[in-house]
């Protein structure tokens, strides 16, 4: 520990070079704030107590040296796999690396034996798949390039010599990818289980199935993400002595069960009503009393002003529509593979159907003037939503019309329905 202070102390603290470590001449990387670059690239031009003169691009700033992070020229333009084996390690070199990579569509990098992965919102050719698997079963981090996979491999490796429960910790802000791991995470695990038998080729089936079901009721479209996730999830895999896949389970938690009601201008409720209205074919939508292309009350955001533009906003929600029909595709194969009937998947988009003409009942109008005024309900509307929700209409209305206040008494307690 003595060693170490030392070193700190000759080199600056938090591993950040000392005032003595900077010459004229050296390549740096200066903090810039307000702008879309965290750092700029420049050159030390002159140092004057505990502040420099620094060249960048056409301009000489001062900062103080406390600020200043060391910077290597990348002749070749070369990468490091690893952040650890840069030249000089601090955040401003780490950005620098993960940017080159990321251009070069390398969007995978460790640091040490994490693994940091930059989402790169396209598709990256022969990056997935079983040629991928079997590349880098086996095979140790760092033998290969940096891969999810690698990662994933390394645990069950371990899981399966030392007896020893592992675990994966995905995290990131919205939009980073963690969704999308946590899927290329969960295919390797089912391919290197292998498959000895039908029912863990069942198992390993309902497994990976079980996320686009996740996806299609606990996702959204938001202003940063198309596939935010709305929900946090524990996965759990379970394996047999000899590393087979034998048991999964998912628990799901911290539901934003808001954004069934209400979202905000440019984002949407969760994929699943989108996903029924384009999927579904004319006949079943007829029996659901649903139009395919209409945008009710509950899937649209809430007008903020008179300037908002209906026509705009269902322009704005086409752009989704290929993709609702495919998705609903993969979630009825999903439904399926899980073990629901056809009954009970019709169930399901009943249920979903009948939400959203319960959301057309969010318009309803009353009187502010008059206090003892109810909600004016459509009861055509009304009807419909009731029906497919299994409901007694009458029952349903005066719940909507009419609330329930409990007052306690000194002794006793005393129920009042109120507007």
């Amino acid at each position: 520990l003595k060693f170490m202070n030392q070193s700190c102390d000759a080199r600056g603290t938090a591993g950040m070079p000392g005032a003595s470590d900077f010459k004229v001449k050296d390549l740096v990387y200066v903090p810039c704030e307000g702008k879309e670059v965290p750092f700029l690239a420049g050159l030390v031009q002159q140092i004057e107590g505990s502040e420099a003169v620094i060249q960048v691009a056409d301009e000489q700033l001062r900062f103080p040296l406390g600020e200043l992070r060391r910077r290597f020229k990348r002749d070749d333009g070369a990468t490091c796999d690893d952040n650890t084996s840069l030249v000089h390690l601090n955040d401003a070199t780490i950005l620098e690396n993960l940017k080159a990579r990321h251009e070069a569509d390398d969007i995978y990098t460790y640091t040490a034996s994490v693994l940091l992965a930059v989402n790169p919102y396209k598709d990256v050719n022969g990056l997935y798949g079983e040629s991928q698997c079997k590349r880098y079963r086996g095979k140790h981090i760092g033998a290969l390039p940096p891969h999810p996979y690698a990662i994933a491999d390394t645990a069950y490796r371990a899981l399966v010599r030392d007896r020893k429960n592992q675990g994966f910790i995905i995290s990131g802000e919205s939009g980073a990818g963690k969704t999308e791991t946590a899927k290329i995470v969960m295919e390797y695990l089912g391919y290197v289980s292998g498959s000895t038998n039908q029912k863990t080729e069942q198992i390993q089936r309902r497994v990976q199935q079980a996320q686009p079901i996740l996806e299609s009721f606990g996702n959204a479209v938001t202003m940063r993400n198309n596939n935010s996730s709305r929900f946090g999830k524990y996965n759990r895999v379970f394996f047999d002595e000899t590393g087979t896949l034998v048991d999964a389970s998912v628990t799901t938690y911290l539901l934003e069960s808001s954004r069934v009601v209400v979202h905000a201008k440019r984002e949407r409720t969760y994929h699943c009503f989108y996903e029924m209205l384009r999927g579904l074919p004319d006949e079943k939508l007829s029996k659901l009393q649903l139009q395919r292309d209409k945008l009710y009350l509950l899937l649209g955001s809430e007008p903020t002003d008179s300037q908002d533009d209906p026509v705009q906003e269902m322009q704005w929600h086409a752009q989704f529509k290929e993709r609702d029909a495919k998705l609903f595709q993969h979630l009825c194969s999903a439904l399926s593979t899980v073990g629901f009937s056809d009954e009970e998947i019709d169930s399901i988009f009943q249920v979903l159907a009948g939400l959203v003409h319960l959301g057309d009942l969010s318009n309803a109008e009353k009187d502010e003037g008059d206090e003892a005024a109810t909600v004016q309900l459509d009861d055509q509307i009304l009807d419909k939503a009731s029906q497919l929700l299994g409901m007694d209409a009458a029952e349903l209305g005066a719940a909507l019309r009419r609330r329930k206040v409990r007052i306690q008494h000194a002794g006793r307690e005393s129920l009042h329905e109120v507007p």
